[in-house]
Formats: structure tokens, C-alpha cells, sequence
């Protein structure tokens, strides 16, 4: 993404018979040649004027001797500042107000009140918004910049049509159009904007912004194939964030003794290491027949140094894309009648533990707790997701009744499971995650199939486990389920912040 530069004034052109402070060997001398409205106060030039109360002001200009013209510049723009707020408001760029509302955020990274993916999200969000304002600006020459005195209705009403245009969904259009009015609502607090917010943010009629969680939830069979697909350091990780709820960032720094055990060395509780929040700073229990069998399958494979209990992976989002594109390829390949796995992500798989907590039988608030948040709320609407089948056997636990097994109805209704295999039953037997050998047919394009209860936990030479050894070909299509929404490619936006 292209850097956003702070503005600067370039040293201009010295003008003929221009007033220049002498260079002087002395304080008092240069003091004696001041330029009206300066100071000179080693190393540097100082303005001074008066506001409109009459106040007197004092800036640094950080001009040194030899740029009293520039510094003289300066002081003439401050003072028409002070003098009259609308002359302010009218300089002041988008760039200018989304540089300050991020700098600000960023403090509270440094004060450590909010998470450093915050930062990266408000900075997503700019460089949308600077994509459609700005689109031919140019930093460096302070060329192409929007003024945000001119911002009206038509311009939001514009931005939303062309949003939903590119395929963004109402939900993104008001999370991007939330920062800009943040941002424009501290300059206007600055003296820097002077339009009216509630009447700019009037959205149309038609603009439905509600809140529609995904619903993207492996099975464990989908889980099986997902590891299967993985070098072994990498499936340790998913299947710790599945054990545990642990988001992404904590992942990062998970440390070897973050694991407690307790008799016969079995492990008790995992200790996250959370920082969006407090309550993120947590100790989840190790209870589940599925949590057990997956955070030994962790401890297994994970290749951690230098303390912490894994390697770094950068590329997460686009190893878990691709694993998912081969599954599906493979899927196809083999005419089976499985339904194609979704696009997955660190957060799916967060979803993917609550949900099967939840299919468990423990309490939403529990399953709160878990996942690190305030109340149940979340759980309940996103993180919680159920099945018709795993719904059905809540409510026979509920009344007495033994789960059911015959679950081939609902896994084919929902998507959730491609047989009646897949599907689990609701049994203390959990997930098996056992070695299975890793070698290579003959046939370039194999058949890969994969139980619960076989999951493969030994590499091949290729660094991968399967039956294949190796990677499918890639294709230029990858074939995922269709999803609501993209965000496309816009032009960057960024500053200097401590997750820099």
C-alpha cells in the first residue's frame, strides 16, 4: 500500500529582494534582525501571532536559520487559522483527517487499550475509503487530495452505489463509512471540519446494513481432511485454535509452558494470551473427549523456538485457502457426492470450537467465557452454530432421550457433512487423530479419503501428509462455495504506528 506522508511545506524559491535573517555569530544580533512575527530561539524559528480571542500564540515553525521565508509561510497560514476556523476546515484533506484518526488509535496501541489488528483493520478501512476520494492523489506534490469541506450527501450516496457495485455488502459499507465519520467527527472537534454529521450520514431508504453472521463450521471429518492437507507444524495450529477458541493473534503467543497438566500428565487447561480485551486473557479448560485428542495431536507437532510454542505463519489466510481448494479439486476429481468446503479462516475455525462446545451441551455463558467474551451474546448469534441433527440431540438430552445416530437427513440438509459417516455421533468417543502412512500411488490424481478416525500425523518427503505425498495441481479456478461478498483491491493507506 502507498505511505501517507505527513504534509510538509517544500523550502521555496528564494524571491528577489526577499527579507532573509542574516546570519549572525551572535543570539542578540539575530535577535536584533528578526522578521516580524518571529522568534529565533536555537535551533529554530518560532512564530508569533494572535488568535481571535486576542491571545497571544508561540509555535515552533522547526525552520532553521536559513528558512525564515518558509518559516515566515507558516505563520501566515497558522494565524488565518486562528483568525477564522472555516479557513482551516477548508484545507483540511481526507488525508489529513483518517492520518490523525489512526495516529490516535495508535496511541492507544501503545498504551496497550486496543489490539494491533485494530490498527490494521482502521487502516483497511482508510485505504477504502481514500480508494474512492482520492483515487489520482499524489502525497508527495499534496496533489489530487479531497477536501472535506466539500463533502455531501451525493459523495456517500455516490461511495455506497459504487461499493455495492464491486460486490461489498451493506454490512462492510457501514463499517468503512463508521471510520470515516469517526474521523471526521474528531477534526470537526479540532476545528478542522464544520459540517453537520447527522445530516451527511443519512444513508437511503434502502440501505440495509444488518448484521448477518457467517456461518462457516467444519465437522470433524471436514476437519480431518483440512489437517490432512497440512505440513504437521501448521495442522498443530489449527487444531489448537479448534481445542482451545484461541484467536490469531494469541496463537502467535502461545508459549510451551501456556500448557498446564495435571495427573498422568494429561493436559488441564490452556492459558491464552489475549490482548483485544481483558477478558481475552484467559484459561480455557481441556475437557472434551475432542479438545483432549486435539491438543495431543498440538503438542505433538508443534515446532515452536525461542520460547513460544510455534513457528511463525505468515501466511495463514492463503495456505488454509489453498488447502481447502485442493480438497474440493480432489472432491471433484472423484466425482464424489460430498458437498464442496468453503473458504476457511483463522476465524472460522474459532467458530468451529464454540460450535462444537455447543453441540456438547455446555451453557452459552460457559462457552463465553471460553472464547474470552463479556456475555453470551455472541456465542448465541455467531459463534454457537447448530445443526438441525446436533439441535435435535440437545433437546433429547434435555428430555431423557438417547442422541440419535440416524443423522443422514439433517447432514445432507445442511451442508454441514457430506454422509451420514461424517457426521459424528454425540458420544463420549471423541476424535481419534492416530498415524496413518504416508505414501505415494502411482495414480497422479488420487482418491483421498479420510476418517475421523484415521487422521494422518506423520510428514513425507514433500513436507505434506496424505495418501498423495504431495500437492494437487493447482488450477487456475479454485473452486470454493460462493460467499456473500468481496472486498476488492483498493490503493493503500498507511502511516507510521507501532505495529510498523
Amino acid at each position: 500500500m502507498g505511505a501517507v506522508r505527513r504534509p510538509h511545506l517544500r523550502k521555496p524559491a528564494p524571491a528577489a529582494g526577499a527579507a532573509r535573517a542574516p546570519a549572525a555569530s551572535s543570539s542578540a544580533a539575530i535577535s536584533d534582525a528578526n522578521p516580524d512575527g518571529l522568534e529565533w530561539r536555537a535551533p529554530y524559528w518560532y512564530a508569533v501571532f494572535y488568535d481571535a480571542a486576542g491571545a497571544r500564540q508561540r509555535r515552533s515553525t522547526r525552520c532553521r536559520l536559513e528558512d525564515a521565508d518558509r518559516a515566515l509561510a507558516l505563520r501566515a497560514q497558522w494565524e488565518a487559522d486562528a483568525r477564522d476556523p472555516h479557513h482551516r476546515a477548508a484545507a483540511t484533506t481526507l488525508r489529513d483527517v483518517l492520518s490523525r484518526f489512526v495516529s490516535g488509535r495508535d496511541a492507544l496501541v501503545t498504551q496497550g487499550k486496543r489490539s494491533a489488528a485494530t490498527i490494521r483493520y482502521y487502516l483497511q478501512k482508510a485505504g477504502v475509503l481514500r480508494g474512492f476520494f482520492e483515487r489520482d492523489a499524489n502525497d508527495d506534490r499534496n496533489e489530487g487530495l479531497f477536501a472535506v469541506a466539500d463533502l455531501t450527501t451525493s459523495h456517500i450516496d455516490g461511495y455506497i452505489d459504487t461499493r455495492r457495485n464491486d460486490g461489498v455488502d451493506d454490512t462492510s459499507i457501514k463499517k468503512e463509512l463508521a471510520v470515516l465519520r469517526a474521523g471526521l467527527k474528531a477534526a470537526k472537534r479540532r476545528g478542522e471540519f464544520s459540517g453537520d454529521l447527522d445530516v451527511l450520514f443519512t444513508l437511503p431508504d434502502d440501505f440495509d446494513p444488518k448484521y448477518r453472521p457467517r456461518k462457516r463450521v467444519l465437522t470433524r471429518d471436514q476437519l480431518g481432511e483440512l489437517i490432512a492437507r497440512l505440513p504437521a507444524n501448521r495442522a498443530a495450529q489449527v487444531t489448537f485454535i479448534v481445542a482451545t477458541s484461541c484467536e490469531l493473534g494469541a496463537l502467535l503467543r502461545a508459549r510451551p509452558e501456556d500448557v498446564v497438566r495435571g495427573a498422568k500428565k494429561q493436559i488441564v487447561e490452556v492459558h491464552i494470551r489475549g490482548t483485544k480485551r481483558e477478558t481475552r486473557d484467559r484459561h480455557v479448560p481441556i475437557v472434551t473427549d475432542d479438545q483432549i485428542a486435539l491438543m495431543r495431536f498440538t503438542m505433538q507437532h508443534a515446532d515452536g523456538t525461542e520460547g513460544l510454542l510455534f513457528g511463525p505463519w505468515s501466511n495463514i489466510r492463503r495456505d488454509l485457502v489453498d488447502a481447502v481448494a485442493e480438497i474440493n479439486e480432489a472432491y471433484v476429481a472423484e466425482g464424489s457426492n460430498k458437498p464442496l468446503l468453503p473458504r476457511i479462516s483463522p476465524n472460522d475455525l474459532r467458530r468451529t470450537a464454540g460450535s462444537w462446545l455447543r453441540a456438547e451441551g455446555i451453557a452459552l455463558d460457559h462457552i463465553a467465557k471460553v472464547m474470552g467474551h463479556r456475555t453470551s451474546k455472541m456465542v448465541e448469534l455467531v459463534y454457537g452454530q447448530l445443526t438441525t441433527a446436533e439441535l435435535g440431540n440437545l433437546m433429547r438430552r434435555s428430555v431423557g432421550k438417547a442422541p440419535s445416530t440416524n443423522l443422514r437427513s439433517a447432514a445432507k440438509a445442511t451442508g454441514r457433512a457430506g454422509s451420514s459417516k461424517a457426521m459424528p455421533k454425540q458420544t463420549a468417543s471423541g476424535m481419534r487423530l492416530s498415524a496413518r502412512p504416508a505414501t505415494r500411488p502411482r495414480n497422479p490424481a488420487p482418491k483421498i479419503r479420510v476418517s475421523t478416525k484415521t487422521l494422518p500425523d506423520k510428514l513425507d518427503s514433500t513436507g505434506r501428509f496424505g495418501p498423495s505425498g504431495r500437492r494437487l495441481a493447482a488450477r487456475k479456478q479454485p473452486i470454493f462455495v460462493p460467499r456473500g461478498g468481496i472486498e476488492p483491491s483498493t490503493r493503500g493507506f498507511s502511516i507510521r504506528c507501532s505495529t510498523n
